[in-house]
Order: C-alpha cells, then structure tokens, then sequence
C-alpha cells in the first residue's frame, strides 16, 4: 500500500469469521477446535496460503481465563502438522513478497464497529 508520504507498507488481511470467533464465541475454550478451526482455512490447492488472525492481546487470559493455554495448545499442534509451516510476517514476505496493491479506507476499525472515533476523541 502506498502512502501518502511516498513510503510503502506491506498489509497482510486477516481472517474476521475466525477472529470474531476467539474474542466473541468461546473458541479460546478449547486449543484443539481453535487449531482445527485455523486448519480449516486453508483450501485443497497446492497453492501457498497464508492464514492469520487478529485478536487483542487480552483475549488470551484475561478476558478468556485460560485462553493463553488454548492459544499454546493451537500453536503447538499446528507445529506438529507437517502440512503448516507457522511463520512471521517478516519471514514470509522474504519468501513471498507483495503481488497486489491495496488501499486502505480512511477512518475504518477492524475491532470496532463504531469506526475509529472512540480513540480520535
């Protein structure tokens, strides 16, 4: 994405139904259908895919009691399939760098519905 200093940023889209599903609808209740559930993002093709989710940080804990342990059970069986390769963003960039250019919607929110106004005020 090009910005309006001339500089460029790499953006990288995250999966909402899967995020939604960590911070709203208990999937932090148990590591092995959170890690089923990232293992069912993937398609058929032998295409490279990259699947990603974005969460507050508090969701692993503090407002899930137990989440960080689900959160490490996830990774660790991710790990152990040898179909995933858990990586960076730095790391597959290096492999992989940007094919697409994207904009980014001035005054927009991942995590809130509300927009950005509640941290611009």
């Amino acid at each position: 994405c090009k910005l309006p200093s001339g500089n460029e940023i790499s953006l990288f889209f995250y999966d909402g139904p899967a995020s939604q599903a960590v911070a709203f609808e208990g999937l932090l209740n148990n590591g092995e259908a959170f890690a089923d559930r990232l293992r069912g993002q993937f398609s058929d093709t032998e295409d490279r895919e990259l699947v990603n989710i974005a969460t507050d940080g508090e969701s692993y804990g503090h407002h899930h009691r137990l989440g960080e342990m689900a959160l490490s059970y996830c990774l660790n069986s991710l790990e152990q399939d040898e179909d995933i390769n858990l990586t960076i963003y730095g790391e597959y960039l290096e492999k992989f760098p940007p094919q697409y250019e994207a904009q980014i919607i001035e005054n927009t929110s991942w995590s809130c519905y509300h927009g950005v106004e509640r941290w611009r005020s």
